[in-house]
């Protein structure tokens, strides 16, 4: 059985009360530790917009270099078929080869043009994010797959 000095109560307010220093009660987060953490999390997303802005370029380029060699695939269906290329890409839609009339990824109009340069059946190219012909960037679906 325990006696009575062990069944001493708790001084008032010890138990579950905030920590003290110095006399004051802490209770929640300073000034300086609120901007600390908002500033690492502006930094954090920074980071992550840089990185992603990017890849919005590499993603458009990829998915028009899909296209481009789907469209090379029925230029080529079609001059095995008619033994000449189309005048237009609007020929492969009328002839059933294409659904629609291409466009790339930046919403203009892929350069088609017959008979091709360097000796080419064809020319498919994409002028790319810049829309200038000649451009670094354009896309020219024999040359697209080399590095």
């Amino acid at each position: 059985m325990p006696s009575n000095a062990d069944l001493t109560v708790p001084a008032r307010g010890a138990l579950a009360s905030p920590t003290r220093r110095a006399g004051r009660v802490r209770r929640g987060f300073s000034l300086l530790e609120i901007s600390l953490v908002l500033i690492i999390m502006g930094i954090l997303m920074t980071v992550v917009v840089v990185s992603m802005t990017g890849r919005a370029d590499d993603a458009k380029r990829t998915t028009t270099m899909a296209k481009m060699t789907q469209i090379k695939q029925a230029l080529d269906q079609y001059g095995l078929k008619y033994n000449s290329m189309p005048p237009t890409l609007a020929n492969l839609v009328q002839a059933g080869y294409l659904s629609e009339v291409p466009t790339d990824d930046w919403g203009t109009q892929l350069y088609y043009m017959v008979p091709g340069l360097q000796g080419k059946p064809y020319d498919l190219i994409s002028m790319g994010p810049t829309k200038q012909p000649g451009d670094q960037g354009n896309i020219n679906v024999w040359t697209m797959n080399q590095k």
